[in-house]
């Protein structure tokens, strides 16, 4: 059976935040709260799948850069979306123990400087291991 909210006057139980009106005022900052969330999100997913894919349309004229074959870029791009989930492992334990906040800092300088290294390596193995 629902949780149900006795008295709209009182504050709510956090379980009985889904049986709330959508009028009442807890419902209206919950709804704003997660907007601003969902919004971010889609923003945060969009702008990483156009950067994946910028580097998945150019990859021959990264492999003629590197001097490199189209089979042994496509190695790059698979290495790329396996190892996602072991990055999302990493910082996801991190988030969960010392707050999001931090962690996200950490997670984008590191990725500002990687990218900013990846521009210096002129060899084809230091591009994959990057």
């Amino acid at each position: 059976m629902p949780p149900t909210l006795k008295s709209l006057d009182s504050p709510p139980a956090v379980d009985g935040l889904a049986s709330l009106p959508i009028d009442h005022p807890v419902s209206q900052q919950v709804q704003e709260k997660w907007v601003g969330a969902f919004a971010a999100g889609i923003s945060g997913w969009t702008l990483d799948a156009f950067d994946f894919f910028l580097v998945i349309l150019s990859l021959t004229a990264i492999g003629r850069e590197f001097g490199q074959s189209i089979p042994n870029m496509a190695l790059t791009a698979w290495a790329t979306l396996a190892l996602r989930p072991v990055g999302a492992f990493l910082f996801g334990a991190i988030s969960d123990r010392y707050g999001r906040r931090i962690p996200m800092v950490v997670n984008l300088c590191l990725f500002a400087a990687l990218r900013r290294i990846s521009r210096s390596f002129w060899f084809y193995e230091g591009y994959l291991a990057l």
